[in-house]
């Protein structure tokens, strides 16, 4: 990622959907799964706390959740 955008721990994941409306529906180990509004698909998330989530797969559940980076990081800023 670029100076322009931090890192992104599973705790900034978690609280992003939360804003979005996600919501907890399961839980296995440290893996969370979230759904909004019923919808069919979940989104997973590795739950480590301050750990830092890995380029690929902040990507992958950017496209999973419909969004961009730039409006990622504007959420988790307000």
């Amino acid at each position: 990622m670029s100076s322009e955008y931090p890192p992104i721990t599973s705790k900034d994941a978690i609280f992003v959907l939360k804003k979005l409306g996600y919501e907890q529906i399961s839980q296995k180990g440290s893996h969370k799964q979230f759904k909004k509004n019923n919808q069919g698909f979940k989104v997973t998330v590795a739950d480590h706390g301050n750990e830092i989530i890995k380029n690929k797969t902040f990507s992958c559940m950017l496209s999973q959740i419909g969004i961009d980076k730039n409006d990622f990081y504007i959420i988790l800023k307000n």
